[in-house]
Formats: structure tokens, C-alpha cells, sequence
């Protein structure tokens, strides 16, 4: 029974709509609020997740850090990307689709021995079925690096607010220092002044007075100004509305300084690994193209004289000029360029750690030698303060001391969070498991 032109249209359809199904447009409107929490008790609701832990009895840099991996609004953009890749790796293990070609011509001098000729054509492209199986493989591989790229920031992130967690208690332990030297300044310039005044003190004295009660307060507002900036800072870290106080705990002794860990297991390394793993599928991918690619085609058709064909036909791609070669060399160069750049971070890694290494031991050695001696200094200015009351000594030996106790007791406190930094940054570097 000849087939029709009707049927060849229907069976086109059927072919690629009928496998396939088709996939159907919904809209997604962009949200109106900014999902910032007003309370880390919401963190639950907000991502799914219970706290392992108890937020009544404050929370130190640990729980700090995991609460910015589960609410960051950033890793939250971030993560959606793996949906991305996965998406990819879906598309990569498809099989290619068939081509159906369907056409019709008509004579323009049609006499009653003439018909109208239909053409149906089928064809598949078996090439493509050669370069599937490393096309999936550097697919899988390309979202494993996705994958491992998105731990490597939840990284980072949790060591940022680390940092932004310590910074903000050593910040407020040095308010709490200024605080206490304007309450003492500002007691001693009110008496300079009340005596300069009075005639009963010279105006070096008083001036001096005074002068070291504006020093300090500039510095205490200064130091108000970078706390407000910290901690808003470590609210849009961990998903927070600016104005939530937060009770930290902890963070006041910096933790010793651990030279152990597995560098090759960091995330970050182990993503440029996937992705080298990726680049070699996609090299095998094109090696195999530098061979001739096959297109094999059913025909169907009927001629002006209706007479009805069937044949088969081959398409053969003869790799003479090109033969996938400028592929070839440009995923070789690729494949070159992502091993140098896992090496240099080999070489990067292992010099930060070296320079961290040694810096901290300064940092610690200093620290020592201040928490030695800011004693003694604190002793002579008591002393310089006594003096100073009964008339014995000058102002300005009372003043310096008194200001040199304060700097020095700021140093100390700067010094123990350049360790905590220390520390944190080498948790990182090393490899070190994250909360």
C-alpha cells in the first residue's frame, strides 16, 4: 500500500515528538524580601537544618562558622550552580537524536502520467556514539570540580567569619581598654582644668591633661566606627539583618599554632584535580573525532512517475584537511595549562604555610615578651600617677606612662588576634577539617 504524504507527516511527528515529550514553560518571579533572619534561633525554618548545637549559651567561632556554611546568602547563589552542572551531566549522557528530513516536490508541467514526489529521509549520526562515553565522563568529572568548588567557599566562608567572630571580641576587649583610659583622663582633666582655673595649676600641666583625654577619645571613636563595620561585616556573613546582636563566646587565648595536615585533601586542590580529570576525558573526546564520522540514512520516496524507493545511505567525513587536529592541540594546551596551574597552587600553598609558620613564631615571641613586661610598665606608671599627685613629678612622665600602659595593653590584645588570624588561616591552607 503506497504511503501518503499525510502518513509521512504523522509519522515525522510521532518520531520526534512522541519519544521525547515535551517540556512546558513555567514562570519563576525573582522574590521580594532578602531572606536575611532576625534571630539565628530561625536558621532551622530557613534552611532546613537543625543546629547542633545550643545558641542559649552563646556561640564561639566554631558554631559561628557553621552557622555562615547553613545561611550565607552567597553560598546559597553558589550552591544553586551545581544544579547547573548536574544538569550537564544529564545533557552529556543523552543519546544524539535522529535527523528526519521529509519533502515534497511538484511537477510544473504536470501531465496525467505525473505525480507530486515525496521524499522521506531518516538519518542518525553513529559518530556521535563513538565520543559519548568520554563526553559523559568529563561531564561527571566537571561537576565533581563544581561540587568541590562550592565546599572549597564553604570554606572560606566559615574561616571569614571566624575571623569576623574574633575580630569582634577583640575589638570589644580593646573598647572595654579605651573606655577605662577616657574614664581615667577625663577624671584628670576635669581636675587640671578646675585647677588651672583656679589659678592652682600652669596651663603645660593641664594642657597636658587634656591633650591625652582628646588622643584617647579619637582613638575610641575610631575603634567604635571599625567595630560597627566588623559587626556588620559578620551579620551579612552569617545571613543576618544588620541589627542582631550576637553573644560570642570564647576567642580570648589564641590557640596554638599546628604545623599538621594533609594539603592534598583540601577542597580547592581536589577540585583541580576533577577538573583535570575532565580536561583528559575532553581530550580522549577529541582524539577519537580525528576519525572519519559515520551518518548512516534510511530513504523513502516516491517519484513524479509514482514509483516507490526505499534505500539506505552512509555519510563518511574524510579527516584529510582538518581531522579534529586544531581540537586536538587545543585541549592538549589546555590539559598543560590546568597541570602548571595545580602545581603553582602546590608551590603557593606550601610557601604560605611556610611564611605563616614563621611569622606566628615572632608574633609569639613577641607576645611573650609583652605580657612579661606590661606589668612592670603598668607598676611605674602607678607609681609615675602617685608622684604626679604629691607634686614629685611631671605631668607629662605621669601622662606618657599612663599612655604607653594603655598602647601596650592594646598591643597585647592586637597581638593575640594576629594568632587567632594565624591560626584560622593556616586551618585553611592545611587542609584542616571545617565545621
Amino acid at each position: 500500500m503506497p504511503l501518503t504524504f499525510r502518513s509521512f507527516l504523522a509519522l515525522c511527528v510521532c518520531l520526534c515528538v512522541g519519544p521525547a515529550g515535551c517540556a512546558v514553560y513555567r514562570a519563576e518571579p525573582l522574590p521580594n524580601d532578602d531572606a536575611l533572619l532576625s534571630d539565628v534561633t530561625m536558621l532551622r525554618g530557613a534552611a532546613g537544618a537543625t543546629l547542633p548545637f545550643d545558641v542559649s549559651d552563646g556561640i564561639d567561632v566554631d558554631e559561628v562558622a557553621l552557622i555562615a556554611v547553613l545561611n550565607n546568602p552567597a553560598l546559597r547563589a553558589v550552591r544553586a550552580g551545581r544544579g547547573v552542572a548536574q544538569a550537564q551531566v544529564f545533557a552529556a549522557g543523552l543519546f544524539p537524536d535522529p535527523q528526519v528530513t521529509v519533502g515534497s516536490d511538484n511537477p510544473t508541467n504536470q501531465t496525467d502520467t505525473q505525480v507530486n514526489a515525496y521524499t522521506l529521509s531518516i538519518g542518525y549520526d553513529v559518530g556521535a556514539l563513538v565520543t559519548r562515553s568520554p563526553t559523559r565522563a568529563a561531564a561527571h568529572s566537571a561537576a565533581e570540580q563544581v561540587r568541590l568548588d562550592v565546599v572549597w567557599q564553604e570554606w572560606q566562608v566559615a574561616q571569614q567569619a571566624r575571623i569576623a567572630a574574633t575580630r569582634y571580641q577583640t575589638e570589644l576587649r580593646k573598647l572595654d581598654v579605651l573606655r577605662a583610659a577616657h574614664d581615667q583622663f577625663e577624671t584628670r582633666a576635669a581636675a587640671s582644668t578646675h585647677a588651672l582655673d583656679n589659678g592652682d595649676l600652669t596651663v603645660d600641666v593641664a594642657g597636658t591633661d587634656l591633650g591625652a583625654l582628646l588622643d584617647v577619645d579619637n582613638r575610641l571613636y575610631q575603634l567604635e566606627i571599625q567595630h560597627s563595620g566588623t559587626a556588620h561585616e559578620l551579620n551579612a556573613l552569617l545571613g543576618l539583618l544588620p541589627d542582631v546582636a550576637l553573644n560570642l563566646v570564647g576567642a580570648q587565648a589564641p590557640p596554638a599554632i599546628e604545623a599538621a595536615g594533609n594539603a592534598d585533601q583540601r577542597p580547592d586542590l581536589l577540585a583541580l584535580r576533577a577538573g583535570y580529570e575532565s580536561q583528559e576525558a575532553r581530550l580522549r573526546a577529541a582524539i577519537w573525532r580525528q576519525f572519519p564520522a559515520l551518518t548512516l540514512t534510511w530513504n523513502r520516496l516516491r517519484d513524479t512517475s509514482s514509483v516507490w524507493t526505499s534505500g539506505i545511505g552512509a555519510t563518511l567525513n574524510l579527516p584529510i584537511f582538518s581531522g579534529a587536529r586544531g581540537d586536538i592541540a587545543v585541549e592538549q594546551a589546555t590539559r598543560e595549562k590546568l597541570r602548571a596551574e595545580y602545581q603553582a597552587r602546590l608551590a603557593q600553598t606550601s610557601s604560605d604555610v611556610a611564611r605563616l609558620q614563621a611569622d606566628a613564631v615572632i608574633t609569639q615571641t613577641q607576645l611573650s615578651d609583652l605580657r612579661a613586661r606590661v606589668p612592670y610598665l603598668e607598676k611605674m606608671a602607678e607609681q609615675a600617677r602617685q608622684g604626679y599627685q604629691t607634686g614629685d613629678l611631671d605631668a607629662l612622665v605621669s601622662i606618657n606612662l599612663d599612655a604607653a600602659v594603655v598602647s601596650n595593653r592594646i598591643q597585647l590584645i592586637d597581638l593575640e588576634q594576629t594568632l587567632w588570624e594565624t591560626r584560622i588561616t593556616l586551618d585553611s591552607l592545611l587542609g584542616r577539617v571545617a565545621p
